[in-house]
């Protein structure tokens, strides 16, 4: 999937500006614009998909479950030298998907932090600069109706 070029892609809205909420029935403003966000969550749904599909029980499955895990967490990324390599690089925590130790294939599969830090610096540019704050709802249960 490397070599896989991310297109734009819609969000939420599908190309349109609302959504009805799941709950209320109220209508969300969203964005209707292309972006390349979307193209990357989408790719990511899509390679998490195939994964789970060859691997619906045992290793496969418990590496990308402590991986989604991670993500909401400390994240899965770390930064260190690679054997054999100058610089520093940037490649997946064993730990942090679950293992009990290092794993050295994460170490092949490294990204200069140079060319790691580049990406992000083109995906964060074009992140908004602020973002509206969310209005909470909370969603009562309804009254038990007793005879």
């Amino acid at each position: 999937m490397g070599a896989v070029k991310t297109g734009k892609a819609m969000g939420l809205g599908m190309g349109g500006s609302k959504i009805r909420s799941v709950f209320s029935g109220k209508s969300i403003k969203v964005g209707n614009s292309l972006a390349a966000v979307n193209g990357l969550v989408n790719e990511y749904a899509a390679a998490c998909k195939g994964v789970r599909a060859r691997w619906p029980i045992g290793l496969g499955k418990y590496l990308l479950d402590k991986l989604e895990v991670s993500m909401l967490a400390k994240g899965v990324l770390q930064v260190d030298k690679v054997a054999g390599k100058t610089g520093n690089y940037v490649y997946m925590n064993g730990r942090s998907v679950g293992l009990s130790n290092k794993l050295n294939d994460f170490a092949t599969l490294a990204s200069k932090m140079s060319m790691y830090e580049s990406v992000l610096a083109k995906l964060t540019a074009k992140l908004p600069a602020t973002t509206k704050k969310q209005k909470i709802m909370k969603v009562m249960p309804p009254e038990w109706q007793g005879n």
